[in-house]
């Protein structure tokens, strides 16, 4: 009797979830995203940094979906999924980032600190936000990035703006860096090149060089 009582006991056991990935990968509050993963039932919950996701729906066993609540603090957040079985978590699954700056990124204040793993395996952007000594640092799996992109603008009057982005599979692009008077075609490439990325010019509004005599 004992015995059966154990089995059924065990039968009745929800699996615990398990979590393979997040989507997007980073992105400011607000942003919807979809977790997969397996068993997830109701009563499953999911935190991005510890704070609860927004709008939870539980599409399937295989995948929910929600909000990045405002609350969780900018740079990279690890992700738990809790049900009525356990729970699982995927560290540093998210990065939270803050707004671009506005207008043309060569006249930013913000500071900006970029490197590349010596594994070529992620991007680490650290962003010194005007005003503050702490910085706000991301991290981008070379994975998740597409491309790299270069826009050469034209700002008031003659002012010049070269910048360099990585264009991100998820959808959006981070600013990488930028210069007011050098044009970073040269750079952009050679990024590229170390990551195993094509480069695309999507802007170039620079006026062509006069040809040396």
């Amino acid at each position: 009797m004992l015995a059966s009582i154990l089995l059924f006991a065990l039968a009745c056991t929800p699996e615990p979830p398990t979590v393979s990935a997040i989507s997007p990968i980073a992105g400011p509050a607000g942003t919807a995203v979809t977790v997969t993963g397996s068993n997830f039932t109701d009563g499953t919950t999911a935190r991005l940094g510890g704070q609860t996701l927004g709008e939870l729906t539980i599409a399937s066993p295989t995948e929910l979906s929600g909000t990045v609540p405002a609350s969780v603090k900018p740079g990279p957040a690890d992700l738990v999924v809790q049900s009525p079985g356990g729970q699982a978590a995927l560290p540093k699954a998210y990065t939270l980032s803050i707004p671009e700056p506005e207008g043309p990124p060569c006249k930013s204040k913000e500071r900006r600190m970029t490197s590349i793993g010596t594994q070529k395996d992620v991007v680490k952007i650290d962003r010194y936000p005007e005003g503050q000594d702490e910085p706000v640092r991301s991290q981008y799996p070379v994975r998740d990035i597409e491309r790299v992109l270069l826009e050469n603008t034209m700002m008031d009057g003659d002012e010049r703006c070269s910048a360099i982005y990585l264009g991100l599979r998820a959808g959006g692009r981070v600013l990488f860096d930028a210069d007011s008077s050098t044009d970073l075609r040269g750079q952009a490439q050679k990024i590229g090149n170390g990551l195993g990325k094509p480069v695309d010019v999507s802007r170039d509004e620079w006026p062509a060089e006069p040809a040396a005599e």
